[in-house]
Order: C-alpha cells, then structure tokens, then sequence
C-alpha cells in the first residue's frame, strides 16, 4: 500500500458517496495505477460493502469517472509514460466487469438500462411514412417530422419524441404509460389513437384523441388538461395554454390519405402547410393576404396547382400566384 494514501478503505467509501475532494480523487487515482494489488484491494472492497453502502446519484457518478479513467490508463502509450501490462490490462478487464455485479453493478446497469439510445427518423417534405414500435404501438409521420424512439423500451415508462405530426394507435400496456414529448408539451397516455401537431414554426400546436383517453400538460407545467373521445386541445404558443374543442372521431388524421382540410386557417398557417406536403417555399407579398381564412377539404395527390386556383378563386380579395423564374419550386403569391 502507498504509504501517502492512507485510510484508502475510508476514502474509497468516501470517494463512491462523492466526498472527496478533487486532489483526493487524484490520489485515489494515482493509488489505483501504481499496483495491480492496489486494483484488487478496492476489488474486494466493493465485495465486502455492496450491501451496507447507500446508492446515490453520486454513486453513479463515481462509477462513471472510474470507469472512464480506467478505460484512459488502458489506451496509453510509452511516451513517457508507463505502459500498462497485460497482466495489468486484465485486472483492469476485470474490475471493469465487477463494477457491473452484485447489488451496486446491478443498479447501475439497471440505470443505464433506462437511458437508452434513441433513433431519430426524419421524413422529409413531400413524403410520409408509418413505423411499428416494439411494443406495438403504431405511428404515422407526416411531411417535415422529426420522430425519436428505442429499439426496445426499458423502465417504467414507454417515451418517444416527435417534432411534427404523427398520428399514433397506442398498445395497451397500463403498467407502462406511453408518453409522447414534443417542444411545447408532453402526453401521457395508456392506450389509445390520437393525431398530434407539434410543428415549430406553427402559431399553434393541437391533439386530436380519436379513442382513450390522454393527460396534456405544459412544458412548465402550469397547465394540464385530460381529453374524451372527439376533443382536441390546441396549444396557443404565445399564451401557452390550452383551448378544448368538439371535433368528432371521424377522419382525424386526413393526411394519411392524401387530404387535406383547412378549419378556418389562415392563408399564412395553409402556405406552411402546402411547403411542407408538396415540399415547396411559398411567399405572400401581402400583408393582407396572410389573414385571409379558408375552409374547405381538398386532395392533395390532385397537385398544387389545383388547390391554388381554388383558394384564388374563392378568395374574398384578388389574390394571383405564380412560379419563381429562377426556382420552379418557389411559389410566390400577391
């Protein structure tokens, strides 16, 4: 034992309850590297203690330095400094692996478990696509969507992450609340179908339940609203807060084949929603023209060209388009 680290059962304990200091650490450190018997006496310390010491956030922080500062002794060269054995190499392996055994190993796998990895699928403007999760759940995306999930869902939650739309048929799994997050608000369902919006650079964002039922709430909280079959809840950005509206059960999701239906939207909301189906960049030249409200339901694989002719001819002032000359894919409307 170095004779400059004294103690080192107490400051090991000490070090996993994150009460050294950083110069302690250091020594620790240093303690650790100077012997494979050093490596092995904090071996058997974690097997003496791993069922009479508390597990704490600064546990698993510990673990994380450790781990880290083992996997760096591992990977240095003979520039000056001193090469691990193999012999070294493999109580390293070793300790390495016992940190994962036991009732601490196991917690701290446990966590770890729990922060898992998540994809991310992108679906681009003009496209839409469906997924299958692994717990059964079903998501339709639709254009300009951002959607995070696991390949397996671990711990007491099922959570997925979207930015965009997507309308979701739940699995049923009451022990296990399926919870979507989105930039503005979080849903927590048990199982159920639902069309939700969270576009960023919309005014509004909205959940339509079509079955089940679902918690809203808030980003900060301050507000959590619970819906029924044939309600929708929109977000006003600016208000943050939730309106409650009937809307019905039927067609819910319109863009899943190919339609798309305008509520009283404005021309600004519709020419974000036309860039984002057809893949295209629209700009308004008048101020006047952006808050012009529309309704009506129209089909989208009948071309932009159709649609726009039709908001021209219905609009309540002269409203023109035409293509961009340098940029076919750029409508500009005045």
């Amino acid at each position: 034992m170095n004779e400059n680290f004294p103690n080192h059962d107490e400051k090991i304990r000490s070090y996993l309850k994150g009460e050294l200091s950083k110069p302690e650490e250091k020594l620790l450190f240093d303690w650790l590297d100077q012997s494979p018997e050093n490596l092995h006496q904090f071996q058997s310390f974690i097997r003496g203690n791993e069922f009479n010491m508390e597990i704490s956030d600064e546990t698993e922080k510990a673990w994380e330095r450790l781990h880290s500062h083992i996997g760096k002794q591992a990977l240095k060269k003979r520039s000056g400094i001193a090469l691990l054995s193999s012999r070294w190499s493999r109580i390293a392996a070793i300790l390495a692996v016992a940190l994962f055994f036991g009732f601490w190993g196991s917690h701290y796998l446990a966590k770890k478990q729990t922060e898992t990895t998540l994809n991310e699928l992108v679906v681009p403007n003009g496209e839409k696509t469906q997924i299958g999760l692994a717990d059964g759940t079903k998501v339709w995306l639709n254009a300009g969507t951002k959607f995070r999930y696991p390949e397996d869902f671990r711990g007491e939650t099922r959570t997925v992450e979207i930015e965009g739309e997507g309308f979701f048929e739940v699995a049923k799994d009451p022990s296990h609340p399926f919870i979507v997050k989105t930039p503005e608000f979080e849903v927590k369902v048990l199982g159920t179908s639902f069309n939700l919006s969270s576009y960023q650079n919309d005014e509004n964002n909205s959940l339509s339940l079509q079955s089940g039922s679902v918690q809203l709430s808030t980003n900060n909280q301050l507000q959590k609203v619970k819906l029924v079959p044939g309600e929708k809840a929109t977000l006003n950005k600016q208000e943050n807060a939730f309106k409650i509206t009937q809307v019905g059960t039927e067609n819910m999701a319109p863009w899943r084949d190919n339609n798309l239906e305008f509520n009283d939207l404005s021309l600004l909301e519709i020419s974000k929603l036309l860039e984002r189906q057809f893949d295209v960049k629209i700009q308004i030249e008048k101020e006047e023209l952006k808050q012009i409200k529309f309704s009506g339901s129209f089909k989208s694989d009948e071309g932009l060209d159709k649609l726009l002719d039709i908001l021209k001819q219905t609009s309540p002032i002269t409203l023109n388009y035409k293509h961009a000359l340098k940029n076919k894919e750029e409508i500009i409307i005045e």
